[in-house]
């Protein structure tokens, strides 16, 4: 149930904010969002947990270590494609993430030209990408296909042919062109 949230959130977020700001300007929206931190703060005092006094009589630092090795024992020895996966995933967020989160505002805004709304339904388009890409990353696997047939739809979910020249170089006039007919 709290996947779902998430994802409805991530869908719907962008767009809100987006509408937000183009209709109220940055400040109200600033005030709402702070208000809203406030708020979840004060709600988040009242949240009852039950609290079990730990027997164990070792230190922190002794759990943390044994913790430390024990995982690191399970990565290596006994599930390596985990840490390979996990690894690739760092990889791909180190170098895309930065970019995303950096270059998607100033495309949509500065080279685009396009308004705050438009801003919020790139966010939210990049969430259905995400998710979209993760049903097809797992139904690639499903099906019984060659290494380098999955390889190939991997890569080609992650790249499009429309959009870009052939010398490599991303061709704005297409996205220009995408927006303006819908």
């Amino acid at each position: 149930m709290i996947n779902q949230v998430a994802s409805v959130s991530y869908l719907t977020a962008p767009v809100i904010g987006g509408v937000l700001y183009a209709a109220f300007g940055l400040k109200l929206v600033m005030l709402a969002g702070i208000l809203c931190f406030f708020l979840t703060a004060l709600l988040e005092c009242f949240i009852k947990l039950d609290f079990q006094k730990d027997i164990s009589h070792q230190s922190i630092r002794t759990i943390i270590k044994s913790d430390a090795v024990i995982n690191i024992r399970f990565f290596t020895k006994e599930q390596p494609d985990i840490l390979s996966m996990l690894l690739l995933t760092a990889a791909s967020r180190f170098f895309v993430m930065g970019l995303t989160l950096v270059g998607l505002p100033f495309m949509v805004r500065n080279i685009l030209g396009l308004s705050a709304g438009h801003y919020g339904a790139a966010e939210s388009a990049m969430a259905v990408a995400t998710i979209m890409g993760s049903i097809a990353a797992g139904l690639a696997f499903l099906l019984p296909l060659s290494a380098i047939t999955k390889y190939g739809i991997h890569v080609g979910g992650f790249s499009g042919t429309d959009s870009h020249r052939r010398d490599g170089m991303f061709d704005w006039a297409v996205v220009r062109r995408l927006l303006s007919e819908a």
